[in-house]
């Protein structure tokens, strides 16, 4: 497969190919970029449980999968991974579907452009890792935590948070921000 570049920057496919990426160029951007990512999602938001091999979840759950996404930030060629689940796995049992969308950097270009010159005050924010807020409305389970979890790789994963990837997540985390 034809290796992908971001500001020169070779950008991985996977967890063993960052980790690969890193052993060649002699820093652990990438490693560093998931283990950030990933305490995020233990520490701070608690978004998994997590089983031991051979745990039963229950006919309730749902099989799916889980990895990392890569890119190279433009400020500073920061690396950032983010965590998302094979939420086209998933089936929805009861739930409506809605998506959200995102900004692209250029629109909020043009209106910081059009505020400065119609002398308005601007105020902007970020909800980093939002969807990870409100708990997910599927049931699902990941069957073996990769390296990227440390000491819980091997153990079953229990996904409690709507993830970046599910399918309800989009709605969880407008419930959450609008109740």
């Amino acid at each position: 497969m034809k290796p992908t570049f971001k500001y020169g920057i070779e950008v991985p496919r996977h967890v063993n190919h960052a980790i690969r990426l890193d052993a060649q160029n002699g820093n652990t951007y990438w490693q560093d970029s998931m283990k950030k990512e990933v305490d995020s999602l233990l520490i701070d938001m608690d978004c998994f449980e997590f089983k031991e091999e051979g745990h039963c979840p229950g006919e309730e759950y749902q099989k799916t999968t889980l990895h990392m996404v890569f890119d190279v930030k433009h400020d500073l060629l920061q690396r950032k991974s983010r965590l998302v689940a094979g939420g086209h796995l998933v089936d929805l049992i009861d739930t409506p579907v809605y998506s959200s969308s995102t900004v692209k950097s250029i629109s909020i270009q043009l209106l910081h452009v059009i505020a400065h010159k119609a002398n308005l005050k601007q105020l902007s924010g970020d909800i980093g890792n939002a969807f990870p807020n409100a708990h997910t409305g599927e049931k699902v389970y990941v069957t073996k935590a990769g390296p990227e979890f440390g000491e819980h790789q091997g153990k079953m994963i229990i996904i409690i948070k709507a993830l970046y990837g599910l399918r309800s997540s989009s709605e969880k985390n407008n419930s959450f921000i609008d109740p």
